[in-house]
């Protein structure tokens, strides 16, 4: 009988659903304006935490999805990559499972990391899987616990809050590892990829602790600026999620002491899946968008790392019953976050978009030329567009932009020069404002500003970039109106 290759087909699997199906076009509103100025600091070396202040790190550009020709391939290449290195973790998680436990299994994985592609769950992925590779039965756990650990180590410099959760999971590993008298080899491949790929990104050394310290300012105003009390529609959702939690967070325990492990095995995936939920939690309940159902989707993907040595060839009949009992209720709470968020009769459809995303990698892969030809010659379109929508003139030096349609100017060959917190909403704090209100004072500070008063969130307009307003006034003078923006000019 020909034995199924697991590994790889877990692998290959997960490496196109981290695939990006529909790279979308340039445009103006704020998400596609963020990701081509994180694109523009990649290809200028912008310095994260003196030039630049966001919830991304220097290679957030590969979390983009909007297409730039000189990224794409490279963006493939790394996404490839690390859907493939989480697939392999995932098979050394499950610890030798049967084909009835890993078709629904491999099903599972590919449904639930492209639908919530948009919730950037590949770019924290491979940190929520590094403890439970780390401290899975099977015999190549250490190996590939530390290729994990190098993947945490790629994803902590795309977006901050994976290198928060990469470093808090780093500390009981590492006292785990001291516990059992082993060298902690996985926390140094992890610590080592972070600062070796800091200088190949171009970021200078002395430049780390100020990008975290201006990171970590940005997404905590972020959570406060985005909070919101929980409303009728949330509390139903934080029951199922808080119920769901609870069945899922014994687990771990559950699972090493009935495939006859220590309970000191399981204080590590405890640990890493409580700091999952907190996120998950932090993610969906502690936001005023949509994001209530990124923590209802994430549930069954949170029951698979906790329950995947239920399924293992080690474990009891009963045990894999356990298991699989729990991932169906987490899906069952998945379906219930599909139902709330779409109309009663959409999940059917949301299944097919499913369906056409993975065509579509698959086509882009299969005719990779063809595709970039395609999307090169809609890029080139789509700047037109903007061009002929949003026209400047006049501008000969440098110019920074306020408010958050950054995408509408970069469609011109313009000096762009930013301010640190380069959207507006951003400035949530009084010295993230002061960063940008003395980038404006600098004699060196842009010559041309582009302001445009639009806010989000029926915000009262003068909170963005308050403390910037005076100097505008004062050191600037208006030209034209073009477009949406007021174009001011240094004065003389």
């Amino acid at each position: 009988m020909t034995r199924v290759p697991w590994p790889a087909l877990t692998s290959l699997l997960m490496a196109l659903a981290f695939l990006p199906a529909r790279p979308v076009l340039p445009g103006a509103d704020l998400d596609l304006s963020w990701g081509v100025v994180l694109q523009e600091a990649a290809r200028r070396h912008w310095q994260f935490g003196p030039d630049i202040a966001f919830t991304y790190g220097p290679l957030g550009y590969l979390a983009v999805e909007v297409f730039a020709p000189d990224l794409f391939w490279w963006t493939v290449a790394v996404r490839v990559i690390l859907g493939a290195v989480c697939g392999w973790a995932f098979h050394v998680i499950g610890c030798g499972a049967g084909w009835p436990a890993r078709l629904p299994f491999l099903v599972l994985l590919a449904l639930l990391t492209r639908t919530m592609a948009s919730f950037d769950i590949p770019w924290i992925l491979p940190a929520f899987l590094w403890p439970f590779t780390a401290t899975s039965l099977d015999r190549r756990a250490r190996v590939a616990s530390m290729i994990v650990a190098a993947a945490v180590g790629v994803v902590a410099l795309v977006k901050f809050t994976t290198f928060g959760v990469g470093a808090a999971l780093a500390l009981p590993l590492l006292v785990d590892d001291a516990a059992r008298r082993r060298v902690p080899w996985a926390p140094i491949v992890f610590a080592t990829t972070v600062a070796v790929l800091w200088v190949l990104s171009g970021q200078a050394p002395g430049h780390f602790a100020e990008w975290w310290h201006a990171s970590a300012e940005t997404s905590a105003g972020y959570v406060e600026a985005m909070s919101t009390p929980i409303g009728p529609y949330q509390v139903r959702e934080l029951v199922v999620f808080g119920l769901a939690a609870l069945v899922l967070l014994p687990m771990p325990l559950v699972s090493r002491l009935a495939s006859g492990g220590a309970a000191r095995d399981a204080v590590v995936p405890t640990l890493a899946l409580g700091l999952v939920l907190f996120v998950q939690f932090k993610l969906g309940f502690v936001r005023q968008d949509a994001h209530v159902t990124a923590a209802m989707f994430a549930m069954p993907m949170i029951a698979v790392l906790a329950c995947a040595p239920a399924l293992g060839a080690r474990a009891s009949g009963r045990l894999r019953l356990i298991g699989a009992c729990v991932i169906l209720l987490a899906f069952a709470t998945y379906s219930y976050g599909l139902r709330r968020h779409f109309d009663r009769g959409a999940p059917p459809q949301h299944y097919l978009a499913w369906a056409r995303l993975q065509r579509d990698a698959i086509a882009g892969l299969i005719h990779p030329l063809a595709t970039h030809q395609r999307l090169t010659t809609a890029r080139a379109s789509a700047l037109a567009a903007l061009r002929e929508h949003t026209p400047l003139t006049g501008i000969d030096g440098s110019v920074d932009v306020y408010g958050h349609h950054q995408g509408a100017v970069l469609a011109h060959p313009v000096a762009y020069a930013p301010r640190p917190v380069f959207q507006s909403y951003g400035a949530y704090t009084r010295d993230l404002a002061a960063i940008n209100r003395r980038h404006l004072e600098d004699r060196h500070g842009p010559r041309h500003v582009l302001f445009d008063p639009e806010t989000i969130d029926f915000r009262y307009p003068l909170l963005d970039d308050g403390a910037s307003l005076p100097t505008l006034l004062a050191a600037f003078e208006p030209i034209e109106v073009s477009g949406r923006f007021v174009h001011l000019g240094r004065r003389v």
